[in-house]
């Protein structure tokens, strides 16, 4: 079934013909002459190479990155410099990069990476709601996302410091998805589940 409800990451926007083509993505290099630490990590995007020496590890070319951003939308994740996408956050980690240049070690600005990461829920209930709290500080509204179906729901949040937590919860029974809202808050993304039967549930999840 179609998400009843859904604030998707970074959604792809039409452009009329006569609009301005994007600007390109500016990449950062390390200052000439940087002395850089063996075992320091390149800081581009979708390379994990470590600096061994300057022979080894600052050519041109040795670099296999993604100079674009992060783009997440209605389950799927990419990057917005290509095309290919992925439904699991472990796919999207191990996209292969789509540009080439020389490793990123220092850089002369901050350069933010996804990192997957784990967020503690908790939940309570009335006659007719579940409310859900899944707990994560400085949710970035335009970049997050949740989705009801009837009998699950999918979020995908970015907060933090380039943090990210992916989850589905399959939930104990069915829901109504058009009467089910959620709101980000300064701690928290809180759901309020709207259950398709008024009953006790006796878990959030079912087994």
């Amino acid at each position: 079934p179609q998400p009843a409800a859904t604030q998707a990451a970074a959604a792809a926007t039409p452009v009329a013909a006569a609009a301005r083509a994007p600007e390109p993505e500016l990449i950062d290099e390390d200052p000439a002459g940087a002395i850089v630490a063996a075992g320091a990590k390149c800081k581009r995007n979708g390379c994990n190479a470590e600096f061994v020496s300057v022979d080894q590890s600052q050519g041109a070319d040795q670099c296999q990155f993604h100079p674009g951003r992060a783009v997440f939308h209605e389950g799927t994740k990419g990057w917005t410099c290509c095309k290919p996408r992925a439904t699991d956050f472990d796919e999207f980690m191990h996209i292969k990069g789509c540009a080439r240049g020389r490793h990123l070690f220092i850089g002369t600005r901050a350069v933010v990476q996804a990192q997957a990461e784990k967020c503690r829920r908790d939940f309570y209930q009335m006659a007719n709601d579940v409310i859900v709290s899944v707990y994560a500080k400085k949710i970035q509204r335009d970049a997050s996302s949740v989705e009801f179906h009837g009998d699950s729901v999918q979020l995908h949040l970015e907060y933090g410091d380039g943090k990210v937590y992916d989850d589905t919860i399959q939930l104990y029974a069915a829901i109504d998805p058009a009467a089910s809202s959620f709101e980000f808050l300064s701690t928290k993304a809180e759901l309020k589940l709207a259950k398709a039967a008024p009953a006790q549930w006796p878990a959030l999840e079912r087994e």
